[in-house]
């Protein structure tokens, strides 16, 4: 299974979302090209960004949705699990890692009996 998990880096280095979600479409591509399932994440939260990286990031996740309708992958709702999951306000803590992987592990488990 390919997971494919990006987007912030664009958002804060201003990228535009619409980009950035055909590059995800394009690694998505390249996973089905290989016969592999596919699953890809939406975007954390940056809780040390501004109003206008919030915005860019709600843009990208309902991008990041459409995508994964498409492309017939899983859609791993990181998203919806971003509280109590950074130390430092940019990057998931220990736990918070765990808890996306365990997130992560149930959704493909349940995607590959499909």
């Amino acid at each position: 299974m390919l997971v494919v998990q990006g987007g912030i880096n664009d958002v804060v280095q201003r990228r535009p979302v619409e980009k950035t979600a055909r590059n995800i479409e394009a690694m998505l591509a390249r996973g089905r090209d290989a016969g592999l399932a596919l699953a890809v994440t939406d975007v954390l939260p940056w809780n040390n960004g501004d109003e206008r990286a919030a915005e860019d990031i709600e843009r990208l996740n309902a991008l990041i949705r459409q995508l994964a309708a498409t492309a017939d992958a899983a859609l791993l709702p990181f998203r919806d699990t971003r509280d109590g999951l950074t130390d430092d306000g940019d990057h998931p803590s220990v736990e918070g890692h765990q808890l996306l992987g365990e997130l992560a592990g149930r959704r493909a488990a349940l995607f590959a009996r499909r």
